[in-house]
């Protein structure tokens, strides 16, 4: 058996083992709070910023953000621009949160309340003890609202980013604005937490129709993927190729028939670049399964196929990740 040591010389995060500890968050809470220390401090930490080294979806990530929220680790809030106009999220993120944070998490190391022995001929101090306790109470109870308002408000900004980058998507894809109906569509699917990665995806599938595109026909794609079981982007990008391919083949029969040529059909498919590229990925996987791992990378380092990685099943691709020169 292979050993692999470690030697922690350079390019690792030292961190608290708080937030590891903590049985409020989940693990995919605790590894973006992980990833998120371990990046500098200019990094974009908005969303789209976070999909674009995570494999999960922006839902996913907001979720997981949201968590550590919840329990201190991380505030948000909008910074203005001198003109008092909404710019960009300010992100600050604590190893383990700051004792004032209002949260239960943020303290895990209450000390036990110290009783005292009461006064009775002196009851007006213990009344007055009492009245100091209420005012503290009353205290924290306010900063937690105030802190529970500020969170609200901090996820309805992030969501409206969300939605805005969702539209500035489609909107440059097929060329116009976005119709009302359209609009209600994309923000139904961000309150939703629907797969944004799915929803490009679908647009992309729909853009053939040109001037005829609604995103209703992108819903409709959406409900057809979700009766078929197809509920990740590698299916989706897969399903895709394979139904473009389908048709490339049928219509490349109907002209080879037209033109009583039996050769003009593979022709025809063999200077397709989505034939192609369905073959390659159909070889590649053939190439894994048989073991066949030198001939594996030899072709992953060859083919003008850029995206191929894209549709590969999981175990093949991260083969090819970890071995690749």
């Amino acid at each position: 058996m292979a050993v692999f040591r470690v030697k922690k010389n350079e390019n690792f995060t030292c961190m608290s083992n708080h937030s590891l500890r903590n049985h409020n968050l989940s693990l995919k809470a605790k590894g973006l709070h992980a990833l998120m220390l371990s990046l500098p401090d200019d990094w974009d930490y908005t969303l789209a910023g976070l999909n674009h080294i995570c494999k999960e979806s922006i839902g996913s990530i907001n979720g997981a953000v949201q968590e550590l929220e919840k329990e201190g680790y991380i505030v948000r809030y909008q910074d203005r621009d001198e003109k008092g106009r909404m710019t960009s999220f300010v992100y600050t993120i604590f190893e383990e949160p700051p004792k004032n944070a209002g949260n239960k998490a943020s303290d895990p190391h209450v000390e036990k309340p110290h009783a005292e022995k009461p006064f009775t001929e002196k009851p007006h101090a213990e009344n007055q003890s009492q009245v100091n306790t209420n005012k503290q109470n009353t205290k924290r109870q306010s900063t937690k609202g105030q802190r529970d308002a500020y969170l609200l408000t901090s996820r309805a900004r992030e969501m409206e980013q969300a939605i805005d980058e969702l539209r500035s998507f489609i909107e440059e894809r097929i060329g116009r604005p976005l119709w009302h109906a359209e609009i209600r569509i994309c923000t139904g699917w961000v309150k939703n937490s629907e797969d944004l990665d799915m929803i490009r995806l679908a647009v992309e599938d729909n853009l053939f129709r040109k001037d005829n595109f609604d995103l209703k026909y992108v819903q409709k794609t959406l409900d057809e993927w979700k009766s078929y079981g197809i509920d990740t982007p590698l299916k989706a990008r897969n399903h895709i190729l394979d139904s473009h391919v389908s048709n490339i083949s049928m219509m490349a029969a109907e002209i080879a028939e037209r033109n009583h040529s039996d050769d003009l059909r593979e022709k025809i498919l063999m200077g397709n670049e989505m034939t192609d590229l369905q073959g390659t990925r159909d070889y590649m996987i053939e190439l894994y399964q048989q073991k066949r791992y030198d001939m594996l990378l030899s072709v992953a380092h060859t083919t003008y196929h850029k995206d191929i990685l894209d549709y590969l099943p999981d175990e093949v691709r991260e083969f090819i990740l970890k071995y690749s020169v």
